[in-house]
């Protein structure tokens, strides 16, 4: 599966390797609309580092 720009992005942030794990299992399983959701979160406030990525995520689940 072809990574998308903001997956990259998010892959390449500081965090441990069991955050990045976490990160690559749930980015291949989005749905479009949480695709959606992940880029106007990340446009409204980016992510410093992976732990923020994981943040993020969780909170589409909302």
């Amino acid at each position: 599966m072809m990574l998308r720009d903001h997956d990259e992005m998010l892959l390449r942030l500081p965090g441990t390797v069991e955050e990045r794990e976490w990160l690559e299992g749930h980015l291949e399983v989005l749905s479009v609309k949480e695709r959606i959701a992940l880029t106007a979160a990340m446009a409204h406030e980016p992510p410093q580092d992976m732990a923020g990525a994981v943040n993020c995520l969780l909170s589409l689940e909302w």
